[in-house]
């Protein structure tokens, strides 16, 4: 039902250097799904997306000052591999910032 759904556009000032951030904390009887996103890093590293025990995606390159757009979507990208668990950026070396569209469902 259209009404189970929840969209987050999350806007990312930055984060650390290295490491995890969570964009969406687990959500019970739900599944997050990344529906769009927009990522840049200030420097040379990998970034990836994890369920907090599954990894979504294998780590993706990134050069300094360069990143990647994901277009929005009616399908996702990527999405957790079950409910209630949260959607994570993982970031190697580089200082990530950018925005995520995230799709929270059954």
């Amino acid at each position: 039902s259209y009404l189970l759904r929840k969209n987050n556009h999350l806007r990312l000032g930055g984060t650390g250097r290295g490491g995890t951030t969570v964009l969406a904390a687990a959500s019970g009887g739900n599944k997050h799904k990344l529906v769009g996103a927009c990522l840049v890093g200030d420097a040379a590293g990998s970034i990836s997306f994890t369920d907090g025990t599954v990894t979504l995606c294998g780590a993706m390159s990134i050069a300094a000052n360069a990143g990647f757009v994901l277009p929005a979507a009616i399908l996702p990208h990527t999405e957790t591999a079950a409910v209630n668990r949260p959607l994570n950026l993982v970031t190697v070396t580089a200082k990530v910032s950018g925005m995520v569209a995230i799709l929270t469902e059954p």
